[in-house]
């Protein structure tokens, strides 16, 4: 095949593109430390008669997600006696509420807990304090781990369908295809036709191929259907059902093999490509309400005929219960313009002919409606692309303001920063362009809060604006930052790295003798008395200063001296103290106590950010929790070599990074 042969080429991309979806070694790690987080804190707090077990079920269990998939963490057993899928919904709600006070008091969440209390499977959703992962927690019943088991054994002895199942995946998600709440195609859908699909293909065996019939009370019958679904409950029998189905996909998969040397398996974007067309045919006819009683068997690996109890556009039989359709949600249909071309068309419509879903039809829409797009300003798909003086480089990671546009903005605040008044209408000019340079400056939408609040309460452009001290310190940092600013800064990971790698605490006068500070840093560390800051730094507190400001200062020390490790990264800071999580938070300083010196070491703490390219997002944990800074500040180092090797035991590690920066003091 030649080296410029089109498919040789196409298979190339695809197999990149599938090697940057697939996880790697350390995502796998980051997910199973944030399960086990997750179970053990959920674990200790139960406290009600139960016999509950929390487990990952779905793709966090089969191993078909995402480097970025949601974590799910399905609730398992008998609530007060009672199996939980016969728990009334009240028993249900009341079972979730307590789940998400147990996640509120564990600090499980980074943010606010979504309880999706309407949906046929309550749930909460919310981001994972640690790693930063999207989890949701439901209640499920034994069903769904025979499902997740039996998925990952066949994606386990399978070559082709994890690398297929991703790029049907991305695919869907780019046309605003893989969201049931929008009437949509759900995950165990798209994985349920890409099985069919390589059943089809004699690349995978019909599942009722793999189970035995003497394992089922009910031979006749699916996995979860009837009697067979009961005696899941009983582990001894789940896993010798598991060990049974494992035999018997690896002795198909090595006569596959076999049959593999005469004729050798088609590549992927031939697979990809095979896809489609095998699904665009009962795609069009059951969009058109025409063949909706044969339906895709993956249990028996064939088109087979029946009906549901409820018409559903999409007929896809669930393998386990052929009484249920994954694509149910599908049925729903999307609403969408009256006036576009195929706009009365449904989703499966949409998608067996072509027509553009989302974004792309509102496109048609406008169109349709006389709207002229203008050629001159579209460009096609770059590396390096510039607007409105912003240069994105998707090549090295950067984000760039050109040389022109930050001389004007240095212009600009300097003439600004010098007056003590000025009208509306300038305060928002200044605020609009500081507004759109802060995409690139770390700090800077933080620090445009006390220069917005001097012209909330005037109503007219012309009216006149006082500057408060605090709007002019916050100008004059702007002037700073940008004469220290190149223009650039690299664009970091969406999510930080987990604040149990960097926290910070103090220690006042009324805990120990000498104040002090301690700092923690991805297993480095540093304990600093007052004495020892002010031989590091003319700027340290006094000794009889509020706790807060000690607290804050530890934070811009750590920024000082471990700077260049922070360099390019987005981190979560653990601190412990409400006022310092407040002020990091919202860019500003309340209170009379220590106002000026808090804001100064403020100031410096985001010019720092600036100039070595790092982010600092503050996280709050509890006294109890932040255990090594605290120890480091206190000088306590047998209770910190303590905690350091619980530290590590829960990282994975043997030894700290051989940093020369990072050594304790």
């Amino acid at each position: 095949m030649s080296a410029q042969d089109p498919s040789a080429v196409l298979d190339v991309a695809l197999e990149a593109i599938v090697q940057v979806l697939t996880p790697s070694p350390e995502d796998w790690e980051r997910r199973k430390r944030c399960v086990a987080w997750h179970v053990q804190q959920l674990t200790t707090q139960l406290k009600v008669p139960h016999e509950i077990t929390i487990s990952p079920f779905g793709s966090s269990l089969s191993g078909l997600c995402l480097a970025d998939s949601d974590i799910d963490l399905g609730v398992f057993g008998r609530f007060k006696g009672t199996p939980l899928e016969a728990l009334q919904r009240s028993q249900r709600k009341s079972l979730l509420s307590m789940l998400l006070k147990m996640v509120h008091r564990a600090h499980l969440a980074r943010h606010q807990v979504q309880a999706i209390w309407g949906a046929r499977v309550p749930v909460l959703k919310f981001t994972c304090s640690m790693s930063g992962l999207e989890c949701d927690i439901s209640l499920q019943d034994t069903g769904a781990l025979v499902k997740a088991h039996m998925m990952g054994i066949l994606n386990y002895h399978s070559s082709s369908l994890s690398p297929l199942y991703f790029l049907v995946k991305l695919w869907a998600q780019a046309h605003d295809l893989n969201d049931a709440s929008r009437s949509t195609f759900n995950s165990t859908s798209l994985l349920y036709m890409t099985i069919f699909y390589l059943q089809q293909l004699q690349m995978l065996p019909a599942l009722s191929e793999l189970v035995p019939g003497e394992l089922l009370r009910q031979p006749e019958e699916r996995l979860l259907q009837g009697e067979n679904k009961k005696q899941w409950d009983n582990p001894k029998q789940l896993q010798l059902l598991l060990q049974a189905v494992r035999q018997r996909t690896a002795d198909w998969q090595q006569q596959y093999q076999q049959r593999q040397q005469q004729q050798p398996a088609p590549r992927l974007g031939s697979l990809l490509q095979g896809f489609f067309q095998m699904w665009s045919g009962p795609l069009s006819n059951w969009a058109l309400g025409k063949s909706r009683d044969m339906h895709a068997d993956l249990w028996r690996g064939t088109w087979a005929p029946g009906s549901f109890a409820k018409r559903h556009i999409f007929s896809l039989q669930d393998p386990f219960d052929a009484s249920d359709c994954p694509a149910r949600p599908v049925s729903q249909g999307l609403p969408a313009p009256a006036a576009a071309p195929g706009a009365q068309l449904s989703t499966a419509q949409h998608t067996a002919a072509g027509v553009p879903l989302a974004a792309d039809r509102r496109v048609a829409t406008l169109l349709h409606i006389g709207f002229v797009p203008s050629l001159h300003k579209s460009a096609p798909p770059a590396q390096v692309m510039q607007t409105l003086g912003l240069e994105i480089d998707s090549c090295s990671m950067q984000l760039r303001l050109t040389a022109g546009r930050v001389a004007q903005l240095q212009q600009l605040v300097r003439q600004f920063s010098s007056n003590s008044r000025c009208t509306k209408r300038e305060l928002d000019s200044v605020v609009g362009r500081l507004q759109w340079a802060s995409d690139v400056v770390w700090g800077g939408p933080l620090l445009l809060n006390p220069i917005r609040r001097c012209g909330l309460r005037c109503r007219k452009p012309h009216h006149k604006v006082y500057l408060r001290s605090e709007a002019r310190l916050a100008l004059r940092w702007w002037h700073a930052a940008l004469q220290q600013f190149n223009g650039c800064r690299s664009i970091l990971g969406r999510q930080p790295r987990p604040w149990q790698l960097l926290s910070t605490d103090a220690c006042g006068v009324w805990d120990t003798e000498v104040p002090g500070i301690g700092i923690f840093v991805d297993g480095g560390f540093c304990g600093l008395t007052a004495q020892q800051c002010r031989q590091l730094y003319e700027d340290a507190p006094a000794v009889e200063a509020p706790i807060q400001l000690w607290e804050l200062y530890a934070v811009l020390v750590m920024a000082r001296l471990y700077g260049s490790y922070l360099q390019g990264q987005y981190w979560q800071l653990g601190v412990d103290n409400s006022n310092v999580f407040a002020w990091l938070s919202k860019g500003t300083v309340k209170g009379k106590v220590c106002y000026e010196q808090a804001l100064q070491y403020l100031l410096q703490l985001f010019t720092l950010e600036v100039q070595l390219d790092f982010r600092l997002q503050p996280f709050w944990i509890s006294s109890s929790t932040n255990v090594l800074a605290d120890a480091a500040s206190r000088q306590e180092w047998g209770t910190f070599r303590s905690a350091l090797r619980d530290w590590l035991r829960q990282q994975g590690r043997s030894t700290v990074p051989a940093l020369a920066f990072l050594q304790p003091c």
